[in-house]
């Protein structure tokens, strides 16, 4: 347990780095570390009540180090009062981390979360169609405005779909937010040029208001999932 308590004080200083300790003749680390140390080099996890582990001979460490280099891991080697952390600028550690995940746990994550997308695509449709009406009569002069909204719907349903790649769920979610302020914008500079009436663009308003609410509660549960 001692290894494990050393593991955890430098883990929860780094989250996003891999952590190692040294005990006895081998080297070890927990967890969600496993994970990586599997998928890189087939190392079998040891499951425990409260933690799981996996380790490796001394003798392999500037193999594991030349392979995490190779990926650009972080990772912290804590040999007795020694510690060698190496960082590098393009982290991804949360890449490799995330490419393993237990099968079970993958079905009902996937089933929850394809729910919750499926429902955000419904609405978000209605939206997309309830603004393509609204502003098909916009002048002709006014076209770049126009296509700026109409893309925007589009990249925004393409980003819902794209949400579904677990590891970068949480960036394309982001990405829907800021999309979505966007087209309140041009929806706001419609209305200043007197192309949609205020009855028009209160009930786009309201539209983007549920997407809106959907997304963050779609964002909270992803979050809550992932810790």
């Amino acid at each position: 347990m001692a290894s494990y308590n050393d593991y955890k004080e430098y883990k929860n200083k780094s989250h996003e780095t891999m952590v190692f300790v040294k005990s006895g003749v081998f080297y070890e680390t927990y967890d969600n570390d496993c994970k990586i140390m599997t998928d890189l080099f087939e190392y079998k996890i040891k499951n425990f009540k409260n933690f799981s582990r996996t380790g490796f001979p001394i003798n392999n460490i500037e193999k594991v180090k030349e392979k995490l280099t190779e990926k650009q891991i972080n990772y912290i080697i804590i040999e007795n009062n020694n510690i060698t952390k190496i960082t590098f600028e393009n982290n991804r550690y949360n890449f490799y981390v995330n490419k393993r995940v237990d099968k079970r746990l993958y079905k009902n994550h996937y089933q929850t979360n394809f729910n919750e997308q499926l429902e955000l695509i419904n609405e978000y449709k209605k939206t997309i169609r309830y603004i393509e009406k609204t502003i098909e009569q916009f002048p002709k002069s006014e076209k770049v405005l126009k296509d700026r909204m109409i893309n925007s719907l589009y990249e925004t349903l393409e980003l819902i779909y794209m949400s579904n790649i677990i590891s970068e769920r949480i960036i394309h979610q982001s990405k829907i937010i800021a999309k979505l302020k966007m087209l309140d914008f041009y929806l706001s500079q419609s209305l200043e040029k007197n192309y949609i009436n205020y009855d028009k663009y209160n009930k786009c308003g309201n539209f983007l208001i549920k997407i809106v609410n959907l997304t963050e509660a779609w964002m909270i549960s992803t979050y809550e999932k992932s810790k």
